[in-house]
């Protein structure tokens, strides 16, 4: 059943956060639902939501806390538009949320879709008041549903566990892997292992460099792809010291630097070996990504990467920023021949399809 759904995105930024709820409003819109989208006006998310043809309207930045005068702007707007679902997916909204549903009562179901995890305890009187206030609250992994029974007074039973999903079409098939690696300027004989994100600290860019250069040294059949950007105005010495540390290695020639780029399936076919070696990332999607195309998989053990990969289940895990754990799972798989792991690409391109998320949602909504 078609229904009119208000996605809300208080956040100036364009990150994954913000990058995903246009994503899922399109989405939305695509399967029948009358669609509108809530931004700052001139912000990154309010110009994509806008381009990808979603009704898109502007709002003046909320409050993290006691944001009632933004709340009650936003309500009228949804009343007049006769939204029936809103839906917020930043901590930073879910006081404006509450707010909403407070002026609106039973006219609009609030939910939120959780892609952060719970840091500290927030059992506190305002969170408690705030959180219930919602009428569905949807996580993805079961360790997040744990630190919500932990760290919030929240009532468990409007919880959905969730998987978020991704566009599995893009992935299948994926491009030639020959053809992949010429256009990412990649050796075509080599053993590639991989790593995709922004160039930063936190992303452990050194760390599987590090784990890599006796392997690299010792075999020049081995080979180290990183894509990624460097945060403009931060992380400048990190890439600057990965830089050096590649010189001081001699490693040149073993080691590319390429910038990120939006084929993400090309660079998924180019490389053998994913590397996920962020510290502690809430529920990356880029593992998601590497889980459908059925590669082998390395990852932090922490967080939504041991979530994704069940505990060692789809993939291998190592000690979080600890190079020498990661090297040893590195060793045992570079003497492989095949990387191709069909099971984890089958079982993945089900339990994280777009569509299947959206209908899971929906049958949240519907019984609400």
């Amino acid at each position: 059943m078609s229904k009119r759904v208000a996605f809300y995105c208080g956040s100036s930024s364009w990150g994954g956060l913000e990058m995903n709820l246009v994503k899922r409003a399109v989405w939305w819109q695509n399967r029948g639902h009358q669609v509108s989208f809530y931004a700052q006006e001139g912000s990154r998310s309010y110009q994509e939501a806008l381009n990808a043809g979603v009704k898109t309207h502007h709002n003046p930045k909320n409050k993290k806390y006691f944001a009632i005068g933004s709340a009650r702007k936003l309500w009228k707007q949804l009343k007049q538009s006769n939204v029936e679902v809103l839906i917020v997916s930043d901590p930073k909204d879910l006081s404006l949320a509450a707010w909403v549903k407070t002026f609106a009562g039973k006219k609009i179901k609030t939910l939120y879709i959780q892609v952060m995890q719970i840091g500290i305890n927030k059992r506190d009187l305002i969170h408690t008041i705030r959180f219930n206030k919602l009428d569905a609250w949807i996580t993805p992994l079961p360790y997040l549903k744990t630190q919500m029974e932990q760290r919030t007074r929240f009532n468990m039973s409007k919880v959905s566990l969730i998987p978020m999903g991704i566009d599995i079409s893009r992935f299948s098939p994926l491009p030639d892997k020959s053809v992949s690696r010429s256009a990412l300027n990649l050796p075509q004989d080599k053993t590639i292992v991989g790593l995709l994100g922004r160039i930063d600290e936190q992303k452990g860019q050194m760390v599987l460099l590090e784990a890599m250069v006796d392997l690299l040294k010792k075999n020049d059949q081995n080979h180290l792809c990183f894509m990624g950007e460097k945060t403009h105005g931060e992380g400048e010495a990190y890439y600057e010291d990965l830089i050096a540390r590649i010189h001081e290695a001699q490693l040149e020639s073993q080691v590319s630097i390429i910038p990120f780029s939006p084929n993400v399936p090309g660079f998924m076919a180019a490389i053998d070996i994913f590397v996920m070696a962020t510290n502690s990332e809430t529920y990356g999607m880029v593992t998601v990504e590497a889980m459908v195309c059925g590669k082998t998989i390395v990852g932090s053990d922490s967080a939504g990467t041991a979530g994704l990969l069940e505990n060692g289940k789809w993939g291998h895990l190592f000690q979080p920023m600890d190079s020498g754990s990661l090297r040893l799972e590195l060793v045992e798989l570079l003497g492989k021949d095949n990387f191709e792991q069909m099971e984890l690409r089958d079982y993945a391109s089900k339990e994280y399809d777009k569509d299947l998320e959206c209908e899971r949602i929906e049958s949240v909504i519907n019984q609400l």
